[in-house]
């Protein structure tokens, strides 16, 4: 949690941190630690001990005084633009991080942060070294206090949750509603597609203040079989083939995400997908059942592995054993990932990372089977942990078959 911030700038000796970015769009540091949006961006200062203070362009103000900062200062209290004119605008913004930081006590060891460019992050250390600074770069600094999210925080995906499973259900609504003629869905007549599909989804994320960040997943058939294949546009959706439906949107107002799949046939699957399909929700349940704070996130992920190894699925442990041979079908990727205001941050769940869980993590727990060529089955909730177990921000149903 933001509260953490003092205790990470301590462990690696750090006076002050700099978190800078031209909008908080896209920039999860900033928009974290500002709790709001700014379209112009700005600078984030905080040194360790004291309240921070952030420094925006003078239209962005009013934003500003809507998030975390209380001390929020307008550039042109700073001269910003005669300083500009008289050393241009790089040397301008160091000159401006100095007069700042030397305002607070700060003279040495500081905290570079935030999405910039590599470029202009390279050019800003070297001239604030050139005023006495020492720069260090701590890239997942942010990120480790990121990880651990607040009771506010938890609510607001709380929200996103909610609202992302109000346009699941709208979709899974229109498509039972959608008459078949032999094996293709019909739609206003004319063959319904992914595309079409999509474009509902889309139309009702809008209505409930949400963007997909990334293209949703609406995959059926071969093209599941590809974890990260979003659907061929054109293709026609077609009964009794399994169809991956991962949506994983962000709140235009605050931020933060939700993630979850679901794998569904409209009509009747077929035996091998039901098998596989109940492979795949055995295996979550074993990971959900060991959800805990202090529980380890590798064991975890073996504890699913060797589940789906048992039903005849290959999976990393399968892989690692036979080093050289490509993953292209089982279980060919890790368990989870964070969720916040980001999709896929800390914490990780997979046996190639260590992770032990934390109370107030949020994390997705997402096993899968793909075979190439044929479908994939994916199941997702995304969950928080707690002391003796997990709250699930997901409730929707995991029946396979749609009717």
């Amino acid at each position: 949690m933001i509260d953490d911030l003092d205790t990470e700038l301590d462990k690696v000796s750090a006076e002050a941190i700099l978190i800078i970015g031209v909008s908080t769009s896209g920039n999860p540091p900033l928009a974290y630690v500002a709790g709001c949006n700014i379209p112009r961006g700005g600078l984030y200062i905080k040194k360790t001990g004291e309240d921070p203070v952030l420094i925006v362009g003078d239209l962005d103000v009013g934003s500003a005084k809507k998030g975390l900062v209380q001390n929020i200062r307008p550039y042109s209290q700073f001269n910003f633009m005669q300083l500009i004119g008289e050393h241009g605008i790089d040397e301008a913004r160091v000159r401006l991080f100095d007069e700042v930081l030397k305002g607070m006590g700060v003279h040495k060891r500081v905290v570079l942060s935030g999405m910039i460019e590599a470029g202009q992050a390279i050019d800003i250390t070297r001239r604030l070294e050139k005023h006495g600074y020492e720069v260090i770069a701590e890239p997942e600094l942010i990120e480790r206090v990121r990880r651990t999210k607040s009771p506010h925080e938890l609510e607001l995906i709380a929200q996103v949750a909610r609202k992302t499973e109000k346009v699941v259900h709208k979709t899974f609504d229109m498509l039972r509603n959608c008459p078949v003629s032999g094996e293709i869905v019909l739609h206003n007549k004319a063959p319904l597609t992914v595309a079409d599909v999509k474009t509902f989804i889309n139309r009702n994320l809008a209505e409930e203040n949400l963007v997909a960040v990334f293209d949703t997943i609406f995959a059926p058939g071969s093209d599941g079989a590809d974890p990260h294949n979003h659907g061929t546009p054109e293709r026609e959706i077609k009964r009794d083939i399994p169809i991956v439906f991962d949506i994983f949107p962000q709140d235009v107002s605050t931020g933060y995400c939700f993630d979850t799949t679901r794998t569904f046939v409209i009509g009747n699957a077929p035996h091998d997908v039901k098998k596989t399909h109940e492979d795949v929700a055995v295996a979550q349940q074993t990971a959900l059942d060991q959800i805990a704070a202090g529980a380890d996130g590798q064991m975890i992920a073996r504890s699913v592995c060797e589940v789906l190894e048992a039903r005849k699925h290959k999976t990393p442990l399968y892989y690692l054993q036979n080093p050289g041979m490509a993953m292209e079908e089982g279980f060919i990727h890790g368990l989870g990932h964070g969720v916040g205001l980001t999709i896929g941050e800390p914490p990780s769940l997979s046996l190639m990372r260590e992770c032990i869980l934390a109370e107030g993590d949020v994390v997705t727990v997402e096993p899968g089977v793909y075979y190439p060529g044929k479908y994939g089955i994916r199941i997702e909730d995304t969950v928080t942990v707690e002391k003796t177990g997990f709250r699930n921000f997901s409730t929707l149903d995991k029946s396979l078959e749609l009717k």
